[in-house]
């Protein structure tokens, strides 16, 4: 009776998610949060529905902020690495020419994370900003020339992986909206290291799923993983190149 529950209440928090009734999802996942005992594997997961949930609601919020507003937030040491890469979507909203100048500064700050600024980089591509810019990325100035640049989007091999993840995680959303988020990073990285990525959408669920403990789906990937030969020499590069996770 208990797995029942447990089982009905996950499904009915991951319909409201996909409905994008995020709200009365959190208030699901917060009452439950809240009871006198919850096992630990639901424990686990009902905290990074919080998580998500939250990002969602803060978003949402956000929307009315300002440029500089933003520039605040990706600084903060309150929101996580997935909450302020979320927050940079926001950018759509602003002429990005208009704050260049601000732009090129964030672009050669050391103490902000790289794949926050290739995310910006990727924004001024969307805007045909096609300027040179200067970046510092893993300890070392940069000279990038936007023009040159592919936006992620038009990427194939991005695309791919991109439908392949949504369709292994269509009822997953959390682990989904992650595992996009750092599949964008890994070919984000390629406006700098210039190597062809492809058909790494395994390797990306399976570090957010480990990082984020659910084993269903590590082990709904194992058959998969078994069958790729160069799957660990392939997590081992996106390993050393990310610190998103």
């Amino acid at each position: 009776m208990e797995n029942d529950f447990y089982t009905n209440l996950i499904s009915q928090i991951k319909n409201l998610i996909v409905s994008n009734n995020y709200m009365e999802a959190l208030n699901i996942v917060n009452k439950e949060l809240n009871m006198p005992y919850v096992p630990t594997k639901i424990e686990n997961e009902l905290i990074n529905f919080k998580i998500f949930l939250e990002t969602k609601e803060n978003f949402k919020k956000e929307k009315k902020l300002d440029f500089f507003d933003i520039l605040k937030l990706i600084n903060s040491s309150k929101l996580s690495n997935n909450e302020k890469y979320e927050v940079l979507n926001l950018l759509t909203n602003f002429n990005l020419r208009e704050n260049f100048s601000e732009i090129k500064e964030i672009l050669i700050d050391e103490t902000i994370e790289d794949y926050l600024k290739l995310k910006i980089i990727n924004e001024l591509k969307k805007q045909n900003i096609k300027d040179k810019v200067t970046l510092f990325y893993k300890n070392k100035k940069r000279v990038l020339f936007l023009e040159k640049l592919t936006e992620v989007s038009f990427n194939k091999n991005f695309v791919n992986d991109s439908n392949k993840i949504e369709k292994f995680l269509f009822k997953d959303p959390i682990i989904c909206n992650f595992s996009l988020n750092f599949l964008e990073i890994l070919y984000l990285n390629n406006f700098v290291l210039n190597k062809e990525l492809k058909d790494i959408w395994m390797e990306v669920i399976y570090i957010v799923s480990k990082s984020l403990k659910y084993q269903e789906i590590l082990d709904k990937l194992e058959s998969s993983i078994v069958k790729k030969t160069n799957f660990k020499s392939s997590l081992n590069y996106i390993l050393k190149h990310t610190n998103f996770i």
